[in-house]
């Protein structure tokens, strides 16, 4: 026996009351195993059920019922229609039955909800189906809604097992990835349109499985990368190929820490503009740490800054005319793009060393800090405090490579400090721990080899080519000729190549500056971070300071006003009110603290620019010698300038004797007469 809904009290067919009763009424969940009348419905009752629905009214819905007659209400008189308080008690007393399977409601697995099946063939309910957005092509409109009606009959008459069957065979998985969703009559649709017609969701689609691929789901939110995709990972590997290094312990790949993901993405939209669509910042990332794991961009420290890179940077953060920054950028490209090369051409030789040891060996050379060491001499305490406890050692590593990889370990010597002269000294200590590679155990190299100094902004590289050697002597003057041989900021082509000393912020005691420009040039090619010689008030002596911002620049280029910071060597003299070198105090560490000034180059007279400070004997006393022979020309022109006021004044002394002669001439004459 089957189940017929609740019917309406008579005479409150058109009600309020009655309609927002039966909108908070649901139709009982029945189960087909039970009651075998409400089994799947074939096409023809589905049908019949439709037309009867679009038969009955529409304000009335479903449930709706004709007026009774009067012979009606006197066979019927409990149908008779009430009102008031008895028609709030009949409401409470008339509900909906509940239907329940032994002790539990709950389905079993292969039956199917009925109420669910027949609330999506009604009319409203495809009506407001339809009208859902789905894709631009908009499939679901274009279906109309009989197709939809259709598709959905054909599908809610199977079991579920038979529908699990049915959407496996509408679905069809591409071999370069992505799926396609097609209907009964092969008509492709989009996937929101596949999921409104057949009423399943994503979980659902994601536990189908293909009956000839059963190990792999269709999984259609992981999707195989596209095209760009593919272009993408195809310019990171040569980029990371290029700009990265292999670390020895760990097996990661290092990107130099002057990149940022963000400059990254900026190269690769820089180098796909002739493609028509390159992904998105978010994306990109997602591919960078779905298929590059192992690289990476370490941390930023002190140590591991790059020079010439965070100049180049600072000029592009913080330049104001557009000129100056796209000069900076294409600077900056250039010299990524020169390190990416030297980092190849070292890849080259590793090899060569590895494969043919007896023509050719590498040797890599590196310094490293104190504080990241860990060897038992070493204090560990933090950077921030003093490091007098520290031995003053510092320690270079050594990669040999010639057949396998040996490294070996040295450390400073007192006389040397750490700069490419130390490195230059490290590596002819390793030449002469590699007389072991001769054939004949002698200091010279293997016949047919040459001894090559190859110096970089942060390493020194000695190399082995094709050519005989003499002597020993010869190597180290080959190391005096290369110790002057580096790269120079802002460096034009065909211009000599001028060589770079870094050194401590502070100079150390006995030290001066070493001129890099040789007081070649003008004022237009200061830059940041260079130091200054200024002359001082008493015209006799010179202060040092270090340009920290271009302020104002002149129309021809020419910087007008910088901010500097002073730096005194010769600080037993006390300083006037105009510049205060260094200010006699200290800030707690037992340190000067040094004094910063905006300064007008106008009014002072600068000696020379653009150089750093060094301990090299050598060039210490170049510099002093350039800068004494300007305060020099400084001194002759100031004596010769009192020489011409000198002697503009003897003229006008000499005529007025002259004067006075040619006056008393003729007085002298008429006493004679």
């Amino acid at each position: 026996m089957g189940l017929s809904p609740v019917r309406p009290l008579p005479g409150f067919a058109a009600s309020k009351k009655r309609k927002q009763f039966l909108a908070s009424m649901s139709p009982p969940r029945v189960l087909f195993s039970q009651f075998p009348s409400l089994a799947p419905l074939g096409n023809a009752e589905i049908e019949e059920h439709e037309e009867n629905a679009h038969d009955e009214n529409e304000d009335d819905g479903p449930f709706a019922s004709e007026a009774l007659s009067d012979s009606e209400k006197e066979n019927n008189p409990e149908q008779v229609p009430v009102t008031g308080r008895r028609f709030k008690e009949t409401l409470r007393e008339e509900k909906p039955p509940k239907v329940q399977v032994g002790n539990s409601r709950k389905r079993r697995p292969g039956e199917v909800d009925s109420g669910f099946v027949l609330s999506k063939l009604t009319p409203e309910c495809l009506n407001r189906e339809q009208r859902q957005f789905c894709c631009r092509k908009t499939c679901v409109w274009n279906l109309g809604i009989n197709r939809l009606r259709s598709e959905r009959k054909r599908y809610f008459r199977l079991s579920r097992t038979e529908r699990a069957v049915y959407l496996e065979s509408l679905v069809t998985k591409l071999e370069k990835g992505g799926v396609v969703f097609r209907l009964s009559h092969n008509l492709n649709v989009c996937r929101k349109a596949f999921k409104i017609i057949f009423c399943v969701g994503n979980s659902r689609l994601q536990r189908l499985r293909l009956p000839d691929k059963h190990p792999t789901s269709i999984d259609t939110v992981a999707r195989q990368p596209s095209a760009e995709a593919f272009i993408l990972l195809e310019w990171l590997d040569s980029f990371f190929l290029s700009h990265c290094e292999r670390q020895p312990v760990d097996g990661k790949y290092h990107l130099s820490n002057n990149f940022t993901k963000k400059e990254v993405y900026d190269h690769y939209r820089t180098d796909m503009v002739q493609v028509r669509e390159c992904l998105q910042y978010s994306s990109f990332k997602h591919y960078w740490v779905k298929f590059y794991p192992l690289v990476t961009i370490p941390t930023t420290n002190k140590f591991s800054v790059c020079d010439f890179c965070e100049l180049y940077k600072s000029k592009c953060d913080k330049g104001v005319i557009n000129i100056e920054k796209a000069e900076a950028v294409e600077a900056l490209k250039l010299h990524r793009k020169q390190q990416a090369e030297e980092r190849a051409a070292a890849g080259r030789r590793r090899r060569k060393a590895l494969d043919s040891p007896k023509d050719c060996a590498y040797i890599q050379i590196d310094g490293m800090d104190q504080k990241k060491t860990a060897l038992p001499h070493f204090s560990k305490q933090p950077k921030s405090v003093d490091g007098a406890a520290l031995v003053g050692v510092h320690l270079v590593g050594a990669m040999i490579f010639h057949g396998k990889l040996q490294p070996k370990l040295f450390r400073t010597l007192n006389d040397i400090t750490q700069n490419q002269q130390y490195k230059i000294a490290s590596a002819l200590e390793v030449r002469v721990w590699c007389k072991q590679f001769s054939t004949d155990n002698t200091w010279e190299p293997p016949a047919g080899v040459r001894n090559i100094l190859h110096i970089d902004g942060s390493r020194a590289i000695l190399a082995w080519e094709q050519v005989p050697l003499k002597s020993y002597a010869e190597i180290k003057r080959q190391t005096r000729r290369v110790q002057n041989i580096g790269p120079v900021v802002g460096r034009q082509e065909g211009e000599a190549r001028r060589p770079i000393y870094s050194g401590p912020r502070r100079p150390p005691p006995g030290s001066a500056a070493a001129d890099r420009a040789a007081h070649i040039g003008e004022l237009t090619e200061i830059h940041d971070k260079s130091f200054l010689a200024v002359l001082a008030d008493d015209e006799t002596s010179f202060w040092i300071c270090q340009v920290l911002k271009i302020n104002r620049r002149n129309e021809e280029g020419e910087p007008t006003s910088v901010l500097i910071q002073w730096y005194a060597i010769e600080d037993s003299n006390p300083y006037t009110e105009k510049f205060y070198p260094e200010k006699r105090r200290t800030n707690g560490k037992g340190r000067a603290a040094l004094f910063r000034q905006e300064i007008d180059l106008d009014e002072v007279t600068v000696l020379s620019f653009n150089f750093n400070f060094t301990t090299a004997r050598r060039l210490r006393k170049i510099t002093e010698r350039q800068i004494r022979t300007g305060l020099f020309r400084i001194a002759i022109d100031k004596e010769a300038s009192q020489r011409e006021g000198i002697n503009r004044l003897s003229p006008t002394i000499d005529s007025a004797d002259d004067e006075e002669t040619e006056c008393s001439g003729p007085d002298l004459e008429d006493e004679e007469e």
